[in-house]
């Protein structure tokens, strides 16, 4: 029990922990548990052992280092004119795999087509948001890495592939 002299504790450990009331120095706080989404170290000079408090948060920091460096998403924007031919391809430059696809017909300025692939491939679902009707009218290409994705337009209609007419599409994705 601790008797307010700064030194006596609940168990013989307590002195190495708490030198007053106003420091807890939990570096060293025992941790029982095996983590299995990254690796204690006694890296830090404030852990001395794996099981150490300090030695878990380290490892925690480095796993989100490398999560963090893993991921690099960027948003690019890609013009292109409408062929009025199925079969039509807009190469998404820059991008790897597309997450999100927002989709602008600028001569008619009013259709907005929203697609989220969610960085995957083949044939994806579009939703036109003016009609709030859903399709499967798209495609992406399943690149190597560091090669841009390719969107095919499976279909002529004026959400996606009017002859002559302007589209923008905002790509947010995974960088080549």
């Amino acid at each position: 029990m601790y008797t307010g002299d700064g030194e006596t504790g609940v168990c013989g450990t307590w002195k190495a922990v708490v030198r007053d009331v106003d420091d807890l120095d939990g570096d060293h706080v025992d941790i029982d548990y095996t983590p299995g989404n990254y690796t204690p170290a006694t890296t830090p000079a404030e852990a001395a052992d794996v099981d150490d408090l300090a030695a878990h948060l380290y490892g925690i920091d480095v796993a989100l280092g490398e999560l963090e460096d893993s991921i690099s998403l960027k948003a690019v924007t890609v013009s292109y004119t409408g062929s009025g031919s199925s079969g039509k391809t807009v190469t998404l430059t820059g991008i790897n795999r597309a997450h999100w696809i927002l989709s602008f017909n600028s001569s008619n300025n009013s259709v907005l087509v929203i697609a989220v692939p969610a960085g995957g491939t083949g044939t994806i679902k579009d939703r036109n948001l003016n009609a709030s009707t859903t399709y499967t009218r798209t495609s992406l290409s399943a690149p190597a890495a560091g090669v841009s994705q390719v969107l095919t337009l499976n279909t002529t209609v004026g959400q996606w592939n009017t002859s002559g007419d302007l589209y923008y599409i905002l790509v947010i994705g995974t960088s080549t």
